[in-house]
């Protein structure tokens, strides 16, 4: 990490805990789905609503 920043001579920037999270959404959701099944759960998951 710090030889990209010295590189290109930016500043370093926290990106936040859950940016990976809302990276990949859909993968964060198909992995938690999985491991609700693990543990013996039925999942059904519905497209949450558009917001306009």
């Amino acid at each position: 990490m710090i030889y990209h920043m010295l590189l290109r001579q930016q500043p370093y920037v926290e990106l936040g805990v859950d940016y990976l999270d809302h990276l990949n959404q859909h993968v964060r959701a198909r992995r938690l789905v999985k491991q609700l099944a693990s543990l013996g759960y039925n999942v059904q998951l519905d497209s949450p609503p558009e917001v306009s």
